[in-house]
């Protein structure tokens, strides 16, 4: 939504950062972050982005309906012959009803978190990672410590894949 309005987006966003990290010598050669991390985060940020922004704009459209509806309605009771007017508040109230039930069948705002969160806990397990704070070790075997960080954020992946039924779960229901 702030995009919309022309507003810079969320300074906690943490992919120019991780970028230059990750364009450092030391992970030049890393296949896995640069083919499978990478595209992870980038994946999981366009999903936050895309629900957040749909999201934002359903309700400020729902705010103007129920508004618009709410006046229509008021003006009708004034004027006699409101046929106009009638056929107008069904109207504004059909969207209403639409654009709500789309909100709550598709769970934009819970998916719009869930993506954020798979995101974050995904950079954040870089950093730990990249840092050396447990469970990496700040020196010695980065073999190993790559295999590790490989391990868990497929791990992240995989729970956040298995949380997303209950997500979906609305929208089986109403298939």
């Amino acid at each position: 939504m702030m995009r919309l309005f022309g507003i810079k987006g969320d300074p906690g966003r943490s992919i120019p950062e991780l970028g230059k990290i990750i364009a450092k010598e030391e992970y030049k050669d890393d296949d896995y972050i640069h083919k499978r991390f990478i595209i992870l985060v980038k994946h999981y940020d366009y999903m936050s982005r895309q629900n957040s922004d749909q999201y934002a704009v359903f309700q400020v459209i729902l705010i103007i309906l129920y508004a618009l509806t709410t006046f229509t309605v008021g003006l009708e009771a004034i004027v006699v012959t409101a046929t106009f007017l009638k056929v107008l508040a069904l109207l504004f109230t059909i969207l209403v009803a639409i654009l709500g039930s789309y909100l709550t069948t598709f769970n934009v705002q819970a998916k719009w978190g869930a993506y954020r969160t798979i995101r974050e806990s995904l950079i954040a397990e870089f950093y730990k990672y990249y840092i050396g704070v447990e469970p990496y070790s700040p020196s010695g075997d980065r073999t190993n410590e790559s295999r590790k960080f490989a391990a868990n954020v497929e791990k992240l992946i995989e729970d956040a894949n298995k949380s997303w039924g209950g997500l979906n779960s609305a929208e089986r229901k109403q298939g």
